[in-house]
């Protein structure tokens, strides 16, 4: 039987009763559980012979109003069809009770739609009403509306969404061909729907959800049914070569559209763009093939309105029945009128098929049935069918009919709320209301209701047919082409009907709804409401509006914003807006230059304010502009929501969405130019007053005369360190002496001043420079640095002049980059080139040629520390600053460490002052995370606002009690003191004297232009002789010696390495040099006298000084030649005595350099000039050399070639050293100690830090100086085994805290973790976490890195762990399971948690802790019957527990799960629980000693109410701990002898073995009871527990909507779905929320490797993640090693593109540029690469260069792809730049391709968003007078007229009529002249 002999019932009909329902299940009874095949044939036998007597039919009455309490059983006829021959109520029950009919088949039918016939599953046919965003508004028959979301649309659109949607959380570009609502669907346009659901919203209203989905419409569709020339609904799902697959939503049914159908219907539904996937499409069935399942459709419109449903006979095409669910909605049918009736008629068609057409829905609504008769032929269109009830619905009107010829819809020409003062009453129906006419050809319908204002019954009498009504338009249905309209006075008087009608900045009155703290609710009519928000209730702030404001109080607004489709309204109360008489801007388009206007502040910034008006139009005043008159605003005079009255200082393009607003309103006579400043007196000093003090800078005033000017932050000073300090001086008001003007600033609109004191004293040597007029090559300037690029520093001068220094031309020394200059730093310059034309000029800041003047490294010095005596003095006068500047140099303070670094400690002073302590001033000392040490302050950093600390003050020889006492004595000039390195900083170096033990200074700079500044010189702790001491404001200022003694038979005088750099000499200087030097030999004469000569290493002595030649530096050694033959190497740990940790120590030198180096040793290296086939040895000697100064300078230094063995022997474990970081290799770190010997550090032992040791080869890189200590000393592989952390100490104590890795995971025991120096430990499941949870092996996973505590050592190499938070963290959350350290610790009736240990019959235990134990009874485990409870209670289950009874002396711990006791849930599940049965009698009476043994469960319980003694952890030799039971416990219930009843119960304990795969096995309890026979019903009770758990896991792995939690479930999900780059994206995703970025990177290279190479764009979506994963989380040496991987995978275009939109979104312009020039050269034959590059630089503002860009692609392109460049960039202009550029480049091409629509139509579209009425009316007079086929010149008459309707007038569009006529006219003539 079919399911449509069981349609859906009514709510409203008569239920059958208890009793009838009763007799009916019995009396068929047993047909119901039959299911042969005798029986079904007799059911079948006897329903068709009792439905032939009877001849049930369903009335075709309409169930108006009055009928809703009729009895459903009166709507059947029986009999033989005759209409008065109706049968009682008791015949229908008759029929019920005999199991013909039930009552839910009992659906009557309807003629017309109404509220409670909509129902679930309604076909009906719909015209477009709104296309939202998300939405679409879709008219219903009956004036009703219903909507559809957008993922109703098809199954293939919404994939294309949910794609879009990953793209968009990957972070990836948007979906390419995805179209929006307005692309797929017109507002008119008819569409099939289906009702998903119908209901009533909160306020009362109906709110139908409707379908548009082919596969929910056409589910009731077969194959069988699928007849030649039926309408069916489909979508395109993808395109073919020769046309198009079409998803009809029939089950295993595809259509098939070819190319000339499809373009037929693009053509005639006047489609521009070509039929894209996933747009719906309405199709004709051509040709049926493979019984139904292919499919040939046409879509040609005029086949439509001929698509008949034909009768049988008439068309024997068709099949000889039609089944009711082919007549879909939107058919066209031949009818004959039946019946007649005034409100509708019914028609039949097909023989078996009868529908109504409703009186709104005739050809002529106004004339009514009267112009029907029975039997007469009509076309009628399907418009609604309902499968439940049979109904069909029909319309005769011509747009439903004949849709193809139809033209636009008068209707669309209406609005709602408009008011019609003249419309004509057509018809009057005095139930429902009255037809009227509104304009020449739209109609509208007014209902009763809407009558009248009255309350009263209201009625149609006083109206006759003709009469003339006022009404007011509603609501609008272009379905039923009729609006509805209103004639109440109420509603005529309204002013806003709807939010349509409200335009922002227009006042409007209202009253108060609601008050909250957030704003008022304001009711503007009965359908709009409106907020003002908390800002805008007044002028001022109200805190308090209730007491303001009242329900119902009348209030005088003004409307801001308005958004008529999201019914948003803002409004404002602030009374200077609603009574301003200013203008209202409401577009960026209205304002005027000098207009004054009212705004509010949105944003005040550093830059200036942020106003808005009305409509979300912004402006900025700039903080230039903050000023009324010449005086300046004052700092904290605005609020944010406060009015303003401005002045409009410029506006823009309306695309720029920007205007530029002044306070100042009246215009200023004269202004300030730069010509003004470009004069003789440029360089004049003057006097300054601050008006405001901003990050950037110092607003200032000059004196006298008040003109404003700007000083900016960096040019306070000549020292780029003290330039914030000095901003932080300056308070409002302050007057600043000899300040310079400088140049001029266009943006600010005046003078820029300057305080530098070089730039000053510049001027008056001379040094500046007052235009460009005066660059001349070779003049020395001075200037300050703009910017640095990698390519050079570009250079200030006076008058905005700016120069480039290359970065060839930026030091005599060599340099790779430009990051040793800062922005704002002092320069001197030499003018290398002048470029008078282009107005450039380049400089150079080497030292050789801008003469640096003598002694001033030391002049430099000093005016540093003046200039920070001078801040301080002012800086101790501010309370932000007392603190900071309170600690003195030398002074002793107590610090708390608060932070550990790989570079120092992070502590913190007493009154929340910043310290910090180099690691290179930690010495010996330990100071962990919270300690509090004793330090000595260094410096005070007043940039950065912390202190520079020293921990131990040997380490730089510091005698602090000297350095603290004041001066009093001076040294000698020529006095040479040895001194220690302290402090290295740019503008200073801090030594201290060994003599004395006092802090001195010498300078950090060489000269103003010095790049080798700081730690390039000297290193801290290194020994150097200082000279020419120095005494000046309580400091020692003093120089580095350096002995200018020449070598003579001595290595030479003592020389640092960094001063052994080649001095620059002059061209001169050389030729002499040459002519005085020999010629230089040649090559092969080298060789030959270096062969003859047998020079090799062996000839230089140990000890031996020597010249080395730089030839290559290595990251650990620099490769060098002595002699010019000999071959050498320094190991970088012989560069410097003492090694800076994380910078490399060659830093500073470069190949070429010549030093001076000691021979230390001799290396073999290999020798690859020869064949090893020749040279079988292949290996040479090398020497090995120092170049650390003390050793140079001691002569009689001479060290032994150790061996290996001899270095090993030296050190001792604990011992500290200095390393170098060499290579990452298997979870070791392999480090230099010496240039010979090597040491070793394993993973666990690199950092405290568990980020660092995951990612060690990232932070630990070759080169990086580390202090290590020695663990042990490994004489079988002659290394030295290292830490960096701790002591150096192997041992295991407790509360230590280690970093260790995941062994072993034992399911329901715990945790087997690695430890550092080989040890091992066990985690058991209360020590995972401080809060026990359901599964707490849950985010563990092998070779993970854990943080753990040593809680007890029991064996030397096993220890007991755990990883609580509060154990290994000292901040941590709240500890919510406690550790419970013994029984003790518990009381009776104490609720905790636990975990199962071990389950036997005896009971379940459970581990509270590591150490306590307890047990439940087998009573005690629930509140129910608990036979078997092994499958319930597995081990490691989380149980809730109430402690029954401790027992503190003995352990014993009684526990119980039941929830009665716990008050949590029980813990077994509901449908496995089992009652308990009830005591029964005793079977016999008890003797007197016997035991009480209670018969009345099916088992004697095995368990006493005697406490179970748990033994804790044996001790290591201890004897095996059992379970003791108290005298009288039994274990059986038998009468067996006491020695075979008694049992013992063993716990075991096996610790792991020593090695590192050894495992921790879990405490068991094993108990020995003999088997018992289980019943059946126990089997079936553990069998169905297991069916349940099987059924819930499988349950759980099919369902494929849930989202994967682990990784385990995206291994599942991947297995399943191989080639899913979705999938593998989101498993991506998944470990980048954990920050898990390498096991990310290896699931992307999984997936490529997994996927088949025929997915190419599933391969490519990887990559592209894979990308932006590396752009993300990377680096660019990464990144860059995938994206070149990437291009020998994918098609490399596409990768190339995909790239550059990674780096646009990510704001990576300059990656992005580049990677475009790229492009234009691989790919320059592709247009869109050019096209795209041009709308890079044309949205970057780069105009000029698109421009240029434009001509370089003509070079590489067709001509024929020349045209569409043009237009591309001609858009751009439009857009980005200039509109008249653009014009002249359509223009230009137009006049070469006169004939190209295509190009006409985008210039149209460019002009008429420019606005310019009149030119876009010459721009069609233009077109329209081409010699166009007519098909073109239609569609721009069209254009031409619509334009006109929308910007013209009405003499305008009748102008342009007239035209169209008169072209007619002319192509008549032509063709009757041919």
């Amino acid at each position: 039987m079919e399911e449509e002999d069981f349609p859906r019932g009514r709510g409203n009909q008569k239920k059958v009763t208890f009793l009838e329902t009763k007799s009916i299940k019995r009396k068929h009874e047993d047909a119901l559980f039959k299911d042969d095949s005798e029986t079904i044939e007799r059911r079948k036998s006897n329903l068709e012979k009792r439905r032939s007597e009877s001849k049930v039919t369903i009335i075709e009455e309409d169930v108006d109003d009055d009928d809703e309490d009729e009895s459903p059983f009166k709507m059947f006829k029986y009999g033989e069809g005759d209409e008065g021959d109706e049968n009682t109520e008791e015949g229908a029950e008759g029929v019920i009770e005999d199991g013909l009919l039930s009552t839910s088949e009992i659906v009557p039918k309807f003629s017309k739609l109404r509220r409670r016939t909509i129902s679930e599953g309604l076909l009906v046919l719909g015209a477009i009403k709104e296309l939202h965003e998300y939405e679409i508004v879709v008219n219903l028959p009956s004036m009703m509306t219903g909507y559809v979301q957008i993922t109703d649309i098809s199954s293939s659109y919404t994939k294309l969404l949910e794609k879009l949607g990953d793209a968009q959380m990957e972070g990836m570009d948007e979906v390419q061909g995805l179209p929006n609502l307005q692309d797929l669907y017109s507002i008119g346009e008819l569409v099939l729907c289906k009702v998903k659901s119908a209901g009533t919203t909160k306020s009362g209203r109906q709110h139908i959800q409707l379908t548009l989905d082919p596969q929910a419409i056409n589910s009731q569709l077969s194959p069988s049914m699928l007849q030649s020339g039926m309408t069916v609904v489909g979508s395109i799902s993808s395109k073919e070569d020769h046309g198009y697959v079409i998803e009809t939503g029939v089950a295993g049914v595809h259509g098939f559209l070819n190319n000339s159908d499809a373009e037929w219907y693009m053509k005639n539904s006047k489609q521009e763009q070509p039929l894209f996937v996933s747009k719906p499409i309405k199709c004709q069935i051509k040709e049926v093939k493979s019984n139904g399942r292919s499919l040939v459709l046409s879509t040609n419109p005029t086949a439509f309105s001929r698509a008949k449903a034909r009768k049988q006979d008439r068309a024997p095409k068709l099949p000889v029945k039609r089944h009711f669910s082919s007549l879909l909605p939107g058919t066209i049918v031949n009818a004959t009128v039946t019946k007649v009736i005034e409100k509708n008629i019914k028609v039949s068609f097909l023989n078996s098929f009868t529908g109504c057409i409703d009186q709104f829905h005739l050809e002529d609504s106004s004339a009514g049935t009267s112009l029907y008769k029975e039997k007469q032929m009509v076309k009628a269109c399907i418009i609604f069918s309902c499968p439940n009830s049979k109904s069909l619905g029909l319309s005769l009107m011509p747009q439903h009919v004949d849709p193809v010829n139809q033209t636009q819809s008068p209707l669309q020409d209406l609005k709602i709320g408009e008011i019609i003062k003249q419309s004509t009453i057509l018809r009057i129906d005095k139930r429902l209301g009255m037809l009227v006419q509104l304009h020449e050809e739209s109609r509208g319908f007014v209902y009763l209701p809407h009558l009248s204002d009255k309350k009263d019954k209201i009625t149609t009498q006083g109206y006759k047919v003709g009469g003339i009504v006022k009404v007011r338009v509603l609501d609008i249905n272009l379905m039923d082409k009729l609006a509805s309209v209103s004639m109440k006075v109420s509603i005529l008087k309204q002013p806003f009907l709807g939010y349509y009608d409200i335009q922002p900045g227009v006042k409007v009155e209202g009253t108060v709804s609601a008050v909250t703290d957030k704003g008022l609710r304001i009711q503007i009519s009965a359908h709009v409401t409106g907020f003002v928000p908390n800002l805008h209730m007044a002028d001022v702030t109200i805190h308090k509006p209730s007491s303001k404001f009242q329900i119902d109080q009348a209030l005088q607004l003004r409307v801001l914003v308005v958004d008529a489709n999201k019914r948003r309204l803002l409004l404002t109360h602030k009374k200077s807006l609603v009574e301003s008489t200013l203008p209202v801007i409401t577009s960026y388009d209205q304002p005027e230059v000098d207009m004054l206007l009212h705004a509010y502040i949105v944003t005040i910034k550093d830059f200036g304010y942020l106003v808005r008006f009305y409509n979300d139009v912004t402006g900025l005043i700039h903080s230039s502009e903050l000023c009324i008159g010449d005086e300046a605003v004052e700092e904290g005079a605005y609020a944010v929501g406060q009015v303003v009255k401005c002045r409009v200082t410029k506006t823009y393009p309306v695309e720029d969405r920007r205007i530029s607003l002044s306070l100042n309103l009246t215009k200023k006579p004269t202004e300030i130019k730069e010509a003004d400043y470009i004069n003789p007196k440029m360089g004049q000093l003057t006097d300054v007053k601050v008006t405001r003090v901003t990050d950037h800078g110092l607003d200032v005033t000059l004196q006298p005369g008040g003109a404003r000017a700007f000083l900016p932050k960096m040019h306070l000073s000549d020292f780029t360190e003290n330039c914030g300090p000095m901003l932080a001086c300056y308070e409002r008001n302050d007057i600043i002496s000899n300040v310079m003007h400088w140049s001029f600033s266009t943006r600010r609109n005046h003078a820029v001043v300057t305080q530098k004191p070089m730039l000053i004293q510049a001027k008056q040597n001379n040094e500046l420079i007052k235009g460009f007029n005066e660059l001349q090559s070779d003049a020395v300037v001075m200037g300050v640095v703009k910017r640095v690029m990698k390519y050079g520093v570009f250079i200030e001068l006076p008058n905005n002049l700016v120069g480039l220094a290359p970065k060839s031309a930026m030091s005599d020394d060599f340099t790779t980059n430009s990051d040793a200059f800062q922005v704002g730093q002092t320069l001197r310059a030499n003018v290398t080139e002048v470029d008078v034309e282009k107005s450039r000029f380049l400089l150079s800041l080497q030292s050789s040629m801008c003469h640096p003047k003598k002694g001033e490294d030391r002049l430099l010095m000093e005016q540093y520390f003046n200039e920070r005596d001078v801040i301080s003095k002012k800086l101790a006068t501010k309370e932000a600053w007392k603190q900071l500047l309170k600690p003195k140099i030398c002074q002793q303070v107590e610090v708390e460490v608060s932070q550990s670094t790989p570079v120092g400690l992070v502590c913190q002073l007493p009154n929340d002052v910043n310290g910090f302590i180099d690691s290179c001033y930690i010495g010996e000392n330990e100071a962990e995370e919270g300690s509090k040490v004793s330090a000595y302050v260094l410096n005070v950093d007043l940039k950065e606002k912390f202190v520079e600390l020293c921990l131990d003050p040997q380490t730089i020889h510091l005698d602090v009690k000297v350095s603290q006492q004041q001066l009093s004595k001076k040294s000698k000039d020529s006095d040479v003191a040895e001194a220690t390195v302290a402090m290295v900083k740019d503008d200073f170096i801090m030594v201290c004297l060994n003599s004395s033990g006092r802090i001195a200074y010498i300078p950090g700079r060489r000269h103003l232009n010095d790049i080798r500044v700081g730690d390039d010189c000297l290193a801290v702790g290194q020994t150097i002789n200082v000279i020419k001491q120095r005494f000046i404001n309580n400091r020692v200022f003093t120089e580095q010696f350096v002995s200018q003694k020449k070598n003579t038979t001595k290595p030479s005088a003592p020389q640092t390495v960094e001063k052994a750099v080649p001095k620059k000499t002059s061209k001169k200087e050389l030729k002499n040099q040459a002519k005085k030097e020999p010629k230089k030999e040649s090559r092969k004469e080298r060789k030959m006298k270096t062969e003859s000569a047998d020079i090799n290493a062996e000839g230089l002595q140990l000890g031996q000084t020597v010249t080395a030649v730089v030839k290559s530096i290595l990251e650990c050694q620099m490769n060098v030649r002595v002699n010019d033959v000999i071959m050498g190497r320094v190991h970088a740990l012989e560069v410097r005595h003492f090694m800076t940790p994380t910078k490399s120590p060659f830093k500073g030198m470069q190949v070429g350099q010549e030093l001076k180096a000691k021979v230390i040793g001799y290396l073999q290296v290999k020798d690859h000039h020869y064949l090893p086939i020749t040279h079988t040895h292949g290996v040479k000697m090398a020497v090995d050399l120092t170049l650390i100064q003390s050793k140079l300078d001691d002569d009689d230094f001479k060290t032994e070639d150790l061996t290996l063995e001899k270095q090993l022997l030296s050190y001792k474990p604990e011992q500290t050293v200095t390393c170098m970081v060499q290579k990452y290799v298997q979870n070791v770190l392999w480090v230099a100690v010496t240039g010979t010997l090597q040491g070793k550090i394993f993973q666990l032992n690199l950092s405290k830090n568990l980020s660092e040791v995951q990612k060690p080869a990232k932070l630990f890189k070759p080169g990086v100086v580390k202090k290590a200590k020695v663990v042990k000393i490994d004489m079988t592989h002659k290394v030295l085994e290292l830490t960096f952390v701790g002591t150096g100490s192997s041992e295991l104590t407790p509360g230590m805290i280690l970093n260790g890795f995941i062994t072993r995971i034992n399911p329901g025991v715990g945790l087997v973790i690695q430890l550092p120096f080989s040890h091992h430990g066990r985690v058991s499941l209360t020590d995972l976490r401080d809060r026990f949870i359901k599964d707490p092996l849950t985010g563990f996973k092998k070779k993970q890195c854990v943080r753990c505590c040593v809680m007890a050592v029991p064996k030397k190499d096993n220890a007991v762990l755990s990883l609580r938070a509060s154990d290994t963290w000292k901040d941590h959350a709240a500890v919510i399971d406690k550790d419970i350290s013994s029984a003790e610790d518990l009381a009776v009736g104490d609720i905790v948690k636990g975990y199962v240990s071990s389950c036997t019959k005896v009971g379940v235990f459970v581990s509270l802790s590591r150490k306590v134990v307890g047990r439940i009874q087998m009573k005690n485990l629930s509140e129910s019957f608990v036979k078997d409870p092994g499958p319930l209670f597995p081990t490691g289950m989380l149980l809730t527990v109430a402690v029954l009874s401790v027992n503190k002396k003995s352990g014993k711990i009684e526990l119980s799960s039941a929830s009665t006791a716990t008050g949590a849930e029980d813990p077994v599940p509901a449908k496995l629980r089992v009652k308990r049965k009830e005591n029964l009698k005793r079977k016999r009476n008890l003797s007197e000693g016997e035991e009480d043994i209670d018969s009345g469960l099916e088992e004697p319980e095995t368990l006493s109410d005697t406490e179970v003694e748990v033994i804790q952890k044996p001790r290591e030799g201890a004897p095996v701990a059992r379970l003791n039971v108290d005298t009288g416990f039994s274990w059986d219930s038998s009468h067996a002898p006491e020695a075979k009843r008694s049992k013992k119960t063993v716990l075991r304990n096996e610790e792991e073995s020593s090695s590192e795969e050894s495992d921790v096995e879990e405490e068991e309890t094993v108990v020995k009871e003999p088997s018992q026979v289980k019943s059946k019903k126990e089997k079936e009770a553990i069998a169905k527990a297991e069916e349940e758990l099987l059924f819930q896991t499988e349950r759980e792995l099919m369902d494929e909507d849930k989202t994967p939690q682990t990784s385990d479930e995206y291994d599942r999900l991947v297995l399943s779905s191989p080639n899913s780059s979705l999938v593998w994206i989101r498993y991506m995703a998944f470990y980048l929320q954990s920050a898990e970025i390498d096991k990310a990177r290896a699931v992307a290279e999984r997936a490529l490797k997994t996927m088949s190479f025929r997915e190419e764009s599933e391969k490519l979506n990887v990559w592209v993640s894979f990308l932006n994963l590396e752009n993300l989380y990377g680096t660019e040496e990464s990144l860059l090693k995938v994206f070149e991987r990437a291009l020998k995978h994918c098609e490399p275009i596409k990768v190339f593109q995909n790239m550059v939109n990674i780096y646009v979104r990510t704001e990576k312009l300059e990656q992005a540029e580049q990677l475009y020039n790229t492009m234009v050269k691989r790919f320059n034959f592709n247009k869109d690469v050019w096209i795209s590059y041009g709308y890079f630089l044309m949205k970057s503002g780069r105009h000029g260069a698109a421009h240029k860009l434009m001509q370089r692609s003509f070079k590489s392109l067709t001509q024929k792809e020349h045209v569409d460049v043009i237009t591309k960039f001609a858009q751009m202009e439009f857009k980005f730049a200039e509109a008249e550029r653009g014009k002249t480049m359509f223009e230009n091409v137009l006049s070469n391709y006169p004939k190209r629509t295509d190009i006409w139509s985008v210039y149209l579209d460019m002009m008429i968003k420019e606005a310019d009425v009149e030119a876009v009316r010459h721009l069609f007079e233009r077109v329209i007078h081409l010699s166009l086929s007519a098909k073109k010149m239609k569609f721009f008459f069209k254009r031409y007229l619509e334009f006109e309707k929308k910007s013209g007038t009405d003499a305008s569009v009748v102008e342009v009529k007239r035209k169209a006529v008169e072209y007619v006219e002319s192509k008549m003539e032509v063709v009757a002249d041919s």
